[in-house]
Order: C-alpha cells, then sequence, then structure tokens
C-alpha cells in the first residue's frame, strides 16, 4: 500500500480508508501475516492522529463506524474514540464482548480492550481466572 497524502484527504474520505485498512488488518490477522499487521496498524493511528490534529478533534466521525460490517473496524474505532466519546467507545466495546456473541481467537487488541475498560495489566486480560477473549476458560497467570 502505498502511503496516501492523509493531510489533503477529507475527513469521510480518511474515514473510509480507516474502514479499508481495519478490514485489511483483520484479514492479515487472520491469515498469521503479522507484518502486514503492523504495516497496517501504523497506517491505521496515522489516520487518527490527522483526524486527531484537525480543528474540533475529528475522531468523532469515527463514531459512523460503530455500525459497520466488520467486527475489528467496530473494535479499532471504538478503541480510538475513548477520548472523545466514552460513553459510545465504552458501549460499543462492552457490544463486542464475548457473552454477547462476539466470538473471534483473541489477539493483542482484543485483550487491550479490557485493559482500557480498567482491567488491570496485573491479571493482563484475565477476569476471575477465566481469558475473556476466548470465551473459553484459561489457565489463570503464573505469579
Amino acid at each position: 500500500m502505498r502511503k496516501p497524502d492523509l493531510h489533503g484527504m477529507a475527513t469521510p474520505d480518511l474515514v473510509a480508508l480507516f474502514a479499508k485498512v481495519t478490514v485489511d488488518q483483520d484479514e492479515a490477522l487472520l491469515g498469521n501475516r503479522i507484518a502486514k499487521f503492523n504495516r497496517l496498524f501504523g497506517v491505521m493511528i496515522e489516520i487518527s492522529d490527522e483526524l486527531k490534529g484537525r480543528e474540533g478533534d475529528q475522531r468523532t466521525a469515527l463514531l459512523s463506524l460503530f455500525e459497520y460490517p466488520n467486527m475489528q473496524v467496530r473494535l479499532q474505532a471504538a478503541k480510538l474514540t475513548l477520548a472523545v466519546a466514552p460513553v459510545e467507545a465504552r458501549r460499543q466495546l462492552k457490544r463486542s464482548h464475548p457473552r454477547n456473541g462476539f466470538r473471534k481467537p483473541a489477539t493483542p487488541a482484543c485483550v487491550s480492550i479490557f485493559w482500557m475498560m480498567g482491567r488491570s495489566s496485573r491479571n493482563d486480560g484475565m477476569w476471575g481466572g477465566r481469558r475473556i477473549c476466548f470465551g473459553q476458560p484459561a489457565e489463570p497467570p503464573v505469579r
């Protein structure tokens, strides 16, 4: 992917690019192409930084992605809007919880969701000895 000129793009175009990059991230992650995922993650952060730097912190435009069909897009949009729309972002993160029907292999993004929602980093995404991201019991961490 050639590096786009983010500064010259309109906000709706940045949101569309964010969605495309995040869908590509999801495909890279599912295909175990970690280097590609990492490159795309950098592009995603650049898009977020560009939106943040615009007048009025335009990251709120990412709220429109909360109804996007791809779960990875919704998760990344929610994580990156926590600072500007915490209530809506937390609601979106909770909708993605395994008890609410979301099932996907755990990823670093999945673990970080629970950390950002106030879980202790000491338990590394664990809740009562269960790894929530997997939706199945896991071995408790060695202390």
